[in-house]
C-alpha cells in the first residue's frame, strides 16, 4: 500500500520578494529592486503566508514589518535562496568560457579606491567578467539577499553580525580645506539619500553631543557628497583612507566610530578567496 503525500513547494520568487520586503521595509522599494510593480510584491508576499499559513509581514500606510512569524522565517527564507543561487554559481563556473561576476559595491565602503580592487581582480582572474552596480550598502544587500548580486562589499549593518570581514577603519569628519576651522553651527550636513548607517551614525554623534544640525545636501553617490563638500557646502563623514586630496579632517566634531567592512557572498571558496583579497587591500593605508 502506498501513501500519497501532498508536498508544499515554496516558489523563490515569492521568497526573494519578502527578503526584499522586510529588508527594504517597502513593497514600492522591493520592487525596484526586483524590478517589478508594487503590487506584484504584495501579490507574491501574500501567496507566500498563504502558502505558509502565517502572516509574514505587518502592513501600514506607510511602511511594511516583520511579524514575530516573518522574523522567524526570514533566515530561512535567506538560507533557500542562498543555497538556489550558490548550486547555479557553481554550475555557471563550471560552464562559463568567461565567468561574469555580479558585485553588489557599496559607496561609502570604496569610495575612489574601486578601480584599485577591480585591477587586483582583473590580475587575479584576467578572464572574469565583472558586472559592477554601486549603491547605498542598504541598497546593495536588498541586492544581494534577493539573488540579484553573487557577492556584496558592505558596511556592516549593527542589525547584522554575519559576513567575511575585510577591514576596519574609523570614520572622520571632512570639509573644504577653506572651510576646515570654522564649521557653522548648526552643522550643515552633506549625506546619501534615503537609508544610510553612515548618516545614522553622523546625526546620532551630533545628538549625543547636543550639537544642533540640518541636511543642507543629499546625494546619490558617494562622488557627489564629496563634490558638495570641496564646494563648501557643508561636512560629511567618510572613512579614513577615502578623505579627497582637497579636502581637512575636522577635529571639532564628535569622534565616529570604527566602521566594518565586510563581505557576503555564496562563491565556492576560491573565488571567493580571490573576492576577498582584491578588496581587503582597500582598507590599507595609500603611500
Amino acid at each position: 500500500m502506498f501513501i500519497i503525500m501532498l508536498m508544499r513547494n515554496l516558489d523563490l520568487d515569492q521568497i526573494r520578494s519578502f527578503i526584499a520586503a522586510a529588508d527594504l521595509r517597502s513593497f514600492t522599494a522591493a520592487g525596484e529592486c526586483l524590478a517589478a510593480t508594487q503590487s506584484a510584491i504584495s501579490v507574491r508576499v501574500a501567496k507566500l503566508e498563504h502558502q505558509l499559513g502565517k502572516r509574514l509581514l505587518a502592513r501600514t500606510p506607510r511602511a511594511v514589518a516583520l511579524t514575530e512569524d516573518g522574523r522567524l522565517f526570514l533566515p530561512w527564507a535567506r538560507r533557500i535562496v542562498g543555497t538556489h543561487d550558490e548550486a547555479l554559481a557553481a554550475m555557471d563556473d563550471l560552464a562559463a568560457d568567461e565567468p561574469t561576476l555580479r558585485l553588489a559595491v557599496s559607496d561609502h565602503a570604496t569610495a575612489g579606491r574601486l578601480p584599485s580592487a577591480l585591477q587586483s581582480l582583473r590580475n587575479a582572474q584576467p578572464r572574469l567578467v565583472p558586472d559592477v552596480v554601486v549603491g547605498t550598502s542598504a541598497d546593495m544587500m536588498a541586492a544581494y539577499d534577493v539573488g540579484a548580486a553573487d557577492a556584496a562589499i558592505v558596511r556592516q549593518d549593527a542589525d547584522r553580525r554575519d559576513g567575511i570581514h575585510l577591514y576596519e577603519e574609523p570614520l572622520v569628519w571632512i570639509a573644504a580645506d577653506r572651510l576646515a576651522e570654522r564649521v557653522n553651527r548648526p552643522v550643515d550636513l552633506v549625506a546619501l539619500r534615503g537609508q544610510c548607517d553612515v548618516k545614522a551614525a553622523m546625526t546620532r554623534a551630533l545628538d549625543e553631543r547636543g550639537l544642533p544640525w540640518r541636511i543642507v545636501f543629499q546625494g546619490g553617490s558617494v562622488t557627489a557628497l564629496q563634490a558638495a563638500v570641496e564646494a563648501g557646502l557643508g561636512v560629511t563623514a567618510v572613512g579614513r583612507t577615502h578623505v579627497p586630496s582637497r579636502c581637512a579632517v575636522l577635529d571639532d566634531l564628535p569622534v565616529m566610530p570604527a566602521s566594518r567592512v565586510v563581505m557576503h557572498t555564496r562563491l565556492p571558496a576560491p573565488m571567493r578567496d580571490t573576492l576577498r583579497a582584491a578588496f581587503r587591500q582597500i582598507g590599507r593605508p595609500m603611500s
